[in-house]
Formats: C-alpha cells, structure tokens, sequence
C-alpha cells in the first residue's frame, strides 16, 4: 500500500513547539533541493529558536542517525556547531543518503546543520538537529586519594604521539585514543567549546586542530593563547581548518575525550 510522506515546512511550525509523528520529513529552502527524514520515536519536535530546526533524543548508546534525499551525486555536509567538524557525504543517483554519528559521551547536547550542494547551483538552506545525548556522561573530578591512580590509568589508555604520528598516519590513528602535548596558537571559543590550534613541540609548522567541549575544561580554568597543554582524545584524521583559524589547509584533528591539562 502507497503511503504519503508528508513534507513540512518548520518555519510556521517551530513556533508552535509541535511533536512530529512517524514518517515526516523537513524541507529545506535553497538552490539545491534537501528534504531530511525525522527519525521514528526520537520525540522529534520543532524548536522555536530558529527555522528548519528540529530538536531529537539519540539512541542509548549515543547514535542516531541523519537521512533524506537531495539531488542525484549532490554532496551532503554535516557540521556539529560546536567545533565545526565536517562529515560528508556523496548522495547516491537517486539523491538518497544516510549517516551514522556518535555524540561524544561528554556531551549533554549536540547541534548538527545538514546541508547539499548540487554541481553547479548554490548550497541549500541548512537544516539543523539538535540533539539530546541519552548516553551523557558528566566527567567525574578525581578525589585526592584516587587522583594518582586515575592518572596512571588514563596515560595508559591513551599513549602520546607526535605529530609526525598524526601527520603521516592519520588514517591509522582514526578513532584510536591518543595524547599530545603542545602550544595553543589560536583560539576559537563558542557556545562554552573549543577548537583550538596546538603547534606542537612549539613549532608553528607543526600545528594540530583540536575540539574541546566546555566540560573538558578544568573548573575555573580558561584556554588562551599560549597555554601550554596535554589533550587526551581520540585520532579524527584530517580536517579543514575554519577560515578565522588558519587558511583552510587540511591538518591532523583530535577530539578531545578527558579533561584537559594545563602544564
């Protein structure tokens, strides 16, 4: 049996803080044409802030899922606002795609705009999906007694390397714990998170692009330029810097994991 897919429109719905049903997707406005299926019992519901957003759980363990349709071979980003970090996608010849993704399980919440591009036509309108993280973890600060031990622990479970490490083996490190040491050169602050340029071994040639959530940050501590720092994190391989950071190169990326050191 045919059953219709209904297509809404959230910018005269997002006032109203409306709970979507099952099968529903948003459209999004632009050159290149986006829909976005909303995930079945994921309490999906429009946000008032702004249009064409929509605010979703993830499952237990932190994943949920984004697909839709777009043009045929239209490129599909994925950025997380917090730090910029972008996914993409190749939409297949009938313009589906999907995309699994974790949230870190130190993140209560995630924002996440999902846009496409068709060749030869201007980006559609972002749609964004703000996500509550159903496998939030807050990070725990060691007692006085246990501190050592913890430390021992996590120095274990994630081994420094160096840059030429992150640099040649990128792929080889992707999503594998690691730690690195260095100097912040730039700062990028929003929304209380991070992404941060460290130069490592302080040289300027040498420079790593690091996200971190605000809730890695040591109590009344801020990052600034010159901080001397250990990030504990995982390999995110290659990623292209923010234009207000650096001029766009690709570079090694690591996202942080555990509460960052100040040295």
């Amino acid at each position: 049996m045919y059953k219709k897919i209904c297509i809404l429109s959230l910018g005269t719905l997002a006032g109203l803080g409306l709970l979507f049903g099952s099968n529903q997707t948003v459209l999004a406005k632009g050159d290149t044409k986006l829909s976005v299926k909303i995930p079945n019992d994921k309490n999906a519901t429009a946000l008032t802030d702004t249009d064409n957003s929509i605010s979703i759980d993830s499952n237990d363990d932190g994943t949920f899922t984004i697909s839709g349709v777009t043009s045929p071979n239209s490129k599909v980003t994925i950025e997380r606002e917090s730090d910029l970090k972008d996914y993409t996608i190749k939409a297949g010849q009938d313009g589906s795609f999907t995309k699994d993704i974790t949230v870190s399980k130190h993140s209560k919440t995630a924002k996440y705009d999902v846009s496409a591009k068709e060749k030869g036509k201007d980006d559609s309108s972002p749609i964004t999906f703000k996500v509550n993280n159903k496998a939030y973890q807050a990070k725990q600060e060691n007692s006085s007694n246990s501190r050592v031990s913890e430390s021992k622990k996590s120095t274990n479970n994630y081994p420094t390397v160096s840059y030429d490490d992150l640099n040649n083996n990128s792929k080889k490190l992707l999503n594998q714990n690691l730690s690195i040491n260095g100097t912040v050169s730039k700062v990028h602050k929003e929304d209380g998170s991070y992404v941060l340029i460290v130069s490592m071994d302080n040289n300027q040639a040498e420079n790593v692009m690091v996200a971190v959530d605000g809730s890695s940050v040591p109590k009344g501590k801020k990052i600034s330029k010159g901080d001397q720092l250990t990030i504990k994190g995982t390999g995110g391989g290659k990623q292209s810097t923010p234009n207000e950071l650096t001029d766009g190169n690709n570079i090694p990326y690591v996202d942080c994991n555990e509460t960052v050191e100040f040295q």
